[in-house]
């Protein structure tokens, strides 16, 4: 795994920020996925695993809202 660059920490890096971080999620359902299809008779570590996989699934949706959010422009956000 080859290390990566942390994006800089300024206003106009939040949606490379958003995307790394649905980058590094991607990955980790990938990752997940391939345990849970591993023959294992393991029953508790293959809930473990699955349970892990779909909060990284809803934690990759957010993220992805989030990047989409990022490309918007900045402006007040109205709650209703």
């Amino acid at each position: 795994m080859t290390a990566r660059r942390l994006p800089d920490q300024t206003d106009g890096s939040r949606r490379e920020i958003a995307a790394s971080i649905s980058e590094d999620l991607r990955a980790l359902v990938l990752v997940l996925t391939r345990l849970f299809e591993c023959e294992t008779d393991d029953g508790e570590a293959l809930a473990h695993i699955l349970n892990a996989k779909f909060a990284a699934e809803r934690g990759l949706i957010l993220s992805e809202r989030l990047s989409e959010i990022a490309d918007a422009p900045t402006a007040a956000v109205r709650t209703h």
